[in-house]
């Protein structure tokens, strides 16, 4: 946050500088490539994952039987 955020931007108010970092967490989080993650936004690393855990989950289901009384 210092390094990329704060460091950079010129804050004139309070105001802005919501304005700014609603912006400067978008960005990070929707443009911005992560070579931790494989050059993929933290966005698309969530519904890669949210994506593989409905299929995961779907799947198991489907091999599931319900016995009761």
């Amino acid at each position: 946050m210092k390094n990329e955020f704060l460091a950079l931007e010129e804050i004139p108010n309070i105001d802005d500088g919501k304005l700014r970092y609603d912006m400067f967490v978008k960005a990070y989080n929707e443009a911005r490539e992560h070579g931790g993650i494989n050059g993929l936004t933290p966005s698309e690393m969530f519904l890669k994952r949210l994506i593989t855990s409905i299929i995961y989950t779907k799947t198991k289901q489907k091999g599931v039987t319900h016995v009761g009384n």
